[in-house]
């Protein structure tokens, strides 16, 4: 795995493995597993919502500290972040999010989210002339 995030209680971890075959095609996948006392459980295997070659879906996650919410970063393709939504131990595909239309490559390699879910940080790696920076979404 590459992306890892494990909730405040230790209770949900998410491995992402950007470079997962699915559909036939390079574009990653996020493990699910849950923890009750000592024994982990896997629950669920998340792929992207379009697959598509070196997509690197799962390459950075962050997890809402009560596990209901999972951000899974695609930095190929000019970036993208993806949110789910947790109910039932079950993660569901809300949406993609829409970073900036800049022709910035290698948006979301990194990502975290503040304890009251009202920001989410996301890393953007520098191209051949820029440095990195971190973009605040509220």
């Amino acid at each position: 795995g590459f992306g890892l995030s494990l909730n405040n209680d230790g209770t949900f971890l998410a491995i992402g493995s950007f470079s997962d075959t699915v559909n036939g095609v390079r574009a990653g996948s996020v493990y699910i597993y849950t923890r009750s006392g000592s024994t982990w459980t896997f629950r669920q295997k998340i792929t992207p919502p379009v697959p598509s070659q070196s997509l690197q879906f799962g390459y950075a996650i962050t997890l809402a500290k009560d596990a209901s919410i999972l951000y899974i970063g695609a930095p190929y393709q000019k970036g993208k972040v993806f949110k789910y939504s947790q109910s039932n131990l079950v993660f569901n595909y809300d949406n993609e999010l829409i970073l900036y239309n800049d022709n910035v490559w290698n948006n979301g390699i990194g990502l975290a989210l503040s304890s009251d879910k009202r920001f989410l940080m996301i890393g953007v790696g520098g191209g051949i002339s820029t440095s990195g920076a971190v973009r605040i979404i509220e």
